[in-house]
């Protein structure tokens, strides 16, 4: 993390680079006299190939269970499937022009659909992408054209285009491959899922005359290049071999070619006299202002959806330091101007250079820019954090996803999540491992502030909230404010430091906190080597992991261990143990543990050790054999339980509905992974689309149990029925 040390070299720089001399053009490295475009500007563009034509595909290709997947209902939205829901909507039929239309045609019983479907104008009018997948797994073939109409119109529905295969789905997986990273993720996934039918549907736009559809043809063939050469020739190969060696001119093209027909032309409010100079590698010299407006130049070439490698080639001259001084001086100028769209470089290039330092502040300027009417300038500022691809970004990225109240940057920061996941195939929580923030600690050594005259040891309680040990032992919740007696120099910078971490870490321990007991509940398992990496090893984390019980798992068996002083693992009995070379983790639960958990208990008792979280004073619940018998959950019926509780269980796994999926009834249930459900009953009937008033009465608390070949997890059954118990209230008396 940069500190304020960190912060004053860089102003230092800028300062004193102000003096530093123009290197001549003698000692000017050659890549700014000779840009590395400079053998590619001005040529004729190749002359488009007349006569060709698409092959004529209008066609559904879906996965294994993908069509089934498209129409399931959201948890919060499973009362769009009940029949007198919709009879109560549309009392006289199938309304075209009701707002709900779309969802009428995605979950409406089949008996009222009937050929609604051609009534469809194509318009989405408030439906979610979900409702246009289901559209289209519902009605297939019939939905093709009015679901392409409605992706061409809003990038958000472009997910709905992964099974469809035809010209128009095609273009835009090329037009998206231009686009940002969420769209290029639909693109990428598009293509690489259909790179035949991708392949002979793009040739002709990619050799055609129309630049409009040529240019993100050409960037789809290059990828398909990249991921699927041989379909490529292939396909290529069935138009012809003229064909086919004007298809590989297109794809082996010069790396330095930024294949433009233009150069960009820089506005003129980007004054290198404005910035502070750039100098060059070893800091003795600096950029000229020619040389500068290259440097520009290829910045403006440059972009978050095809890097220009001619930038590396000129940035590896320079001095690194200078270089993040000019990006965040040029972003700031370029704001000043009134942001110019044409030169939207100006902002993407600081994804090329940022440190630490611009990601905070660009955050902090992500979250305020939606409530100064600038939300499209967030969601770029959010696809920047992610292209840099640092730790600090990514977090940053995630905070956004989570935290801020505008939606359209709320979900512009998750697919931004989703997309960087997707890319190094990793699920939403493995990449949250990944992003914990270190805060600069380091995972051997306690911090230790240094006030000169006295120091401080950082240290952390079982909620991560810091806290200080003085020498002689003393603990101190806060760090004091330096003395007359301190070094100044010293002990203001660590007070600083102190202060800043303590509350950024507010939020961060309580997500983390959260993720470790969600962990537990949901029975999540890592691998052993990424329980090291990102449990045992991360020197933030390690403080609430080691105040944990944990199991290992190598085939039937687990083993329960605690993460000793020295970061080993030890059993019970306080031995040593070493993690079999397969074996995965998990955190256990006193479900798993039974009879360890009270002695597991007394160990962490014996070493004071607090926990974050209850896991082993955590109640175990269970079915009596009379409610197994019976399938009804007595001791709950009677109770009250308010709205927003039901609606917070929806949040978290549960559902609205029938679990029979022929039934009609209106219940919160929860169903287990190995089959079987518990499900909730309330008078009044509860209805998530609304928040119902307070008071109701639980009226019938069902529980099935799956056939006698299938078991329910215990910790599932107890997590389930412990929910119960926390939303229903004894009635007042």
């Amino acid at each position: 993390m940069l500190d304020e040390v960190d912060l004053q070299a860089i102003e230092q720089l800028q300062t004193m680079s102000a003096g530093v001399p123009v290197a001549d053009s003698s000692t000017l490295p050659e890549c700014f006299t000779l840009p590395p475009w400079a053998a590619f500007v001005n040529r004729t563009a190749p002359t488009p190939l007349a006569g060709l034509f698409a092959p004529p595909l209008n066609e559904l290709r879906w996965n294994e269970g993908e069509q089934e997947a498209f129409q399931v209902l959201a948890d919060d939205e499973s009362y769009l499937a009940h029949q007198g829901f919709w009879e109560r909507s549309m009392p006289d039929g199938p309304r075209t022009d009701h707002l709900w239309f779309p969802e009428f045609l995605a979950y409406a019983p089949g008996d009222l659909v009937h050929s609604a479907i051609d009534q469809w104008d194509g318009r989405a009018r408030s439906a979610s992408v979900s409702t246009i997948k289901a559209i289209l797994a519902r009605h297939s073939d019939a939905a093709i054209d009015r679901v392409m109409q409605i992706v061409r119109s809003k990038k958000d529905f472009r997910p709905a285009v992964l099974p469809i295969v035809n010209i128009e789905a095609a273009r835009t997986a090329a037009d998206s491959m231009t686009r940002s990273q969420s769209d290029r993720a639909v693109a990428l996934a598009w293509l690489g899922r259909h790179p035949d039918a991708a392949a002979a549907l793009l040739i002709p736009d990619a050799l055609g005359a129309d630049a409009k559809l040529r240019r993100p043809a050409v960037k789809a063939l290059r990828y398909l290049a990249e991921s699927s050469r041989e379909v490529l020739d292939t396909q290529a190969k069935q138009y012809g071999e003229s064909v086919a060696e004007a298809v590989r001119a297109l794809i082996e093209p010069d790396p330095f070619d930024p294949n433009l027909d233009n150069l960009p032309r820089i506005g003129t409010w980007a004054d290198p006299h404005s910035l502070p100079q750039v100098l060059l590698a070893g800091g003795a010299a600096a950029l000229p202002v020619d040389a500068a407006k290259t440097l520009m130049i290829a910045l403006a070439i440059d972009g978050l959806e095809g890097p220009y490698l001619g930038v590396d080639v000129l940035v590896r001259e320079c001095d690194a330091t200078a270089l993040t001084a000019f990006s965040w001086a040029l972003y700031e100028l370029w704001t000043a101007s009134g942001c110019p769209s044409k030169d939207v470089w100006a902002m993407t290039q600081l994804a090329r250079f940022a440190d630490e330092h611009t990601v905070r502040r660009l955050a902090t300027l992500i979250r305020d820019w939606p409530g100064q009417g600038q939300s499209a300038k967030a969601v770029r500022g959010v696809e920047i954090l992610g292209a840099m691809g640092t730790e600090a970004a990514l977090w940053a990225v995630r905070g956004i996803a989570e935290e801020t109240k505008f939606n359209a940057l709320k979900k512009a920061a998750a697919d931004q999540i989703d997309a960087i996941a997707q890319r190094l195939g990793l699920n939403r929580e493995q990449l949250a491992d990944r992003l914990v923030p270190d805060f600069g600690l380091n995972a051997v050594t306690p911090l230790v502030l240094d006030y000169g005259s006295r120091s401080f040891t950082v240290k952390f309680d079982e909620q991560l909230r810091p806290y200080v040990v003085e020498d002689s032992g003393k603990r101190r919740a806060n760090l004091p404010k330096p003395g007359e007696k301190d070094d100044r120099e010293l002990a203001q910078p660590a007070y600083e430091r102190f202060t800043a971490m303590r509350k950024d870490l507010k939020k961060v321990a309580v997500e983390q906190v959260r993720r470790l007991e969600s962990a537990m509940v949901y029975g999540r398992n890592w691998t052993g080597d990424d329980f090291q990496t990102y449990l045992v090893d991360h020197p933030l984390l390690w403080h609430l992991t080691s105040r944990l019980v944990w199991q290992a798992g190598s085939g039937s068996r687990w083993t329960s261990f605690r993460l000793a002083e020295d970061r080993t693992f030890a059993n019970l009995d306080d031995e040593p143990m070493v993690l079999p070379d397969e074996a995965v983790v998990r955190l256990a639960h006193p479900a798993t543990l039974s009879d360890e958990a009270e002695q597991w208990a007394a160990v962490l008792a014996d070493y004071e050790i607090l926990q974050p979280f209850d896991q082993l004073a955590r109640p175990v619940l269970a079915p009596t054999e009379e409610e197994r018998q019976s399938g009804r959950l007595s001791r709950f019926v009677g109770r009250e339980v308010d709205g927003g509780p039901l609606m917070g269980l929806l949040k978290r796994g549960w559902q609205y509905g029938d679990p029979d999926p022929k039934g009609s009834r209106r219940s919160v249930y929860f169903e287990f992974s190995g089959g079987g459900f518990i499900a909730m009953e309330t008078k009044p009937s509860f209805y998530p689309s609304y928040r119902p008033d307070d008071n109701l009465t639980l009226d019938c608390v069902e529980l099935a149990l799956p056939t006698a070949n299938h078991t329910i997890d215990a910790v599932a059954m107890s997590e389930a029925l412990m929910a119960i118990a926390k939303v229903a209230r004894n009635p007042q008396r």
